[in-house]
């Protein structure tokens, strides 16, 4: 526990002393060609701003820094609105949507640095704890009950399965990233492995408890995301790549940020629809 702690406050103070913002471009995608234009800061707030998440079409969640600590900011894309979901004394991040549900998920870090899986309601100040008894860092929703958790233990992150009502709780895979993921139109979920020099995009089947190799990571850059088609997508430096499964290929680049300044991507995210792009640029 007492690694867990010193590993917590290292976590806190790193974001802390980020200066990372969160842009929406409009994307357009014609078979191999993608146009990704109308590039807007829609954080622009200085100090962490990270870890972009569409609850719909039309709607962002992320961290925000907020009077020294981090709340979750939700912003209105027809709007052009930005507003907290809850103000709170604690530290919130990886905000998430819940399946079916009017509320988000989110990581809550609290003033004795614990982490535990919370529910806040988006449109009214419901808080619901949903895993307290272990260190969270990252989450996925597998079903409306049944969550992929990234936990904090053993020096590292290790994959846990857990169900929330149940409070039932498996760890399936150890030595992982941060990076976890739904995989749409299957029952799956993705992870990188970490255990060795090369890192790999896993995925891991809930019913058969088996991982199998999607395709290593492109230089180190572990966060991904899946797109409502099935196309796992990264950034590096200012570039947008794209892998599909089922082609016989690899990492294709698929776009370039024209902004020069933006050229260190950390996040990325994108809306159901495909018509929306979120990434974070970590400004160094």
């Amino acid at each position: 526990m007492k690694y867990a702690t010193i590993l917590l406050t290292l976590v806190a103070l790193s974001s802390y002393a980020q200066n990372t913002e969160v842009y929406i471009f409009d994307i357009s995608i014609e078979q191999e060609f993608v146009m990704i234009s109308n590039g807007k800061n829609v954080s622009n707030n200085p100090g962490y701003d990270s870890q972009p998440s569409f609850i719909d079409n039309n709607t962002l969640v992320f961290s925000s820094t907020n009077n020294d600590q981090t709340d979750i900011a939700l912003y209105n894309i027809k709007k052009d609105k930005k507003r907290w979901v809850q103000e709170t004394q604690s530290s919130e991040f990886s905000p998430t949507k819940v399946i079916n549900e009017d509320a988000i998920s989110l990581i809550k870090q609290g003033l004795d640095n614990t982490q535990k899986l919370y529910k806040y309601g988006i449109n009214d100040s419901t808080q619901i704890a949903l895993v307290e008894d272990l260190i969270v860092g990252y989450h996925t929703w597998i079903n409306g009950e049944t969550a992929a958790l990234a936990i904090l233990e053993n020096n590292g992150l290790s994959l846990n399965i857990y169900n929330t009502k149940t409070k039932e709780n498996e760890t399936v895979v150890t030595n992982i990233g941060r990076s976890l993921h739904k995989i749409p139109k299957s029952d799956l979920i993705s992870y990188i492995d970490k255990s060795e020099p090369q890192w790999k995009i896993m995925s891991f089947n809930t019913t058969s408890k088996s991982s199998d190799f999607i395709i290593n990571v492109i230089e180190s850059s572990e966060d991904v995301f899946w797109t409502s088609k099935g196309i796992l997508v990264t950034g590096v430096d200012n570039k947008i790549y794209k892998f599909e499964p089922n082609k016989d290929e690899d990492w294709v680049k698929i776009g370039t940020l024209k902004d020069e300044s933006l050229t260190n991507i950390t996040r990325i995210s994108i809306n159901n629809d495909t018509s929306k792009l979120a990434i974070v640029v970590d400004n160094k």
